[in-house]
Protein backbone atom coordinates (compact mmCIF):
# COMPACT_ATOMS: atom_id res chain seq x y z
CA UNK A 1 0.00 0.00 0.00
CA UNK A 2 1.11 3.52 -0.75
CA UNK A 3 0.50 6.13 1.95
CA UNK A 4 0.34 9.80 1.00
CA UNK A 5 2.53 12.40 2.68
CA UNK A 6 2.76 16.17 2.34
CA UNK A 7 0.10 17.30 -0.17
CA UNK A 8 -1.20 13.71 -0.42
CA UNK A 9 -1.49 13.26 3.38
CA UNK A 10 -4.47 11.19 4.47
CA UNK A 11 -4.68 9.23 1.22
CA UNK A 12 -3.89 5.55 0.80
CA UNK A 13 -3.71 3.50 -2.38
CA UNK A 14 -3.61 -0.31 -2.25
CA UNK A 15 -0.88 -1.92 -4.36
CA UNK A 16 -3.40 -3.57 -6.67
CA UNK A 17 -4.92 -0.14 -7.48
CA UNK A 18 -1.68 1.87 -7.66
CA UNK A 19 -1.16 1.67 -11.41
CA UNK A 20 -4.73 2.68 -12.23
CA UNK A 21 -4.62 5.49 -9.65
CA UNK A 22 -1.41 6.86 -11.19
CA UNK A 23 -2.88 6.70 -14.70
CA UNK A 24 -5.98 8.59 -13.59
CA UNK A 25 -3.86 11.25 -11.89
CA UNK A 26 -1.81 11.79 -15.06
CA UNK A 27 -4.86 11.77 -17.31
CA UNK A 28 -6.57 14.39 -15.16
CA UNK A 29 -3.38 16.19 -14.15
CA UNK A 30 -2.07 19.62 -14.83
CA UNK A 31 -0.31 20.28 -18.16
CA UNK A 32 3.06 20.46 -16.35
CA UNK A 33 2.51 17.02 -14.80
CA UNK A 34 1.47 15.55 -18.13
CA UNK A 35 4.53 17.04 -19.84
CA UNK A 36 6.82 15.61 -17.15
CA UNK A 37 5.21 12.20 -17.53
CA UNK A 38 5.69 12.23 -21.30
CA UNK A 39 9.31 13.28 -20.94
CA UNK A 40 9.88 10.43 -18.47
CA UNK A 41 8.02 7.81 -20.50
CA UNK A 42 9.76 8.64 -23.78
CA UNK A 43 13.21 9.12 -22.22
CA UNK A 44 14.41 5.62 -23.10
CA UNK A 45 14.28 4.21 -26.61
CA UNK A 46 12.43 7.12 -28.18
CA UNK A 47 13.51 10.35 -29.83
CA UNK A 48 11.55 13.27 -31.21
CA UNK A 49 10.83 13.10 -34.93
CA UNK A 50 12.88 16.21 -35.63
CA UNK A 51 15.92 14.44 -34.08
CA UNK A 52 15.46 11.24 -36.11
CA UNK A 53 18.40 10.57 -38.36
CA UNK A 54 20.93 12.22 -36.08
CA UNK A 55 23.62 10.11 -34.45
CA UNK A 56 22.54 8.31 -31.31
CA UNK A 57 23.78 5.34 -29.30
CA UNK A 58 21.67 2.28 -28.49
Amino acid sequence: MYVGICTEAGKTVPDKEAFQYALERIENGQPKEQKEFLEWYYSGDWIKEEDYGRDYEC
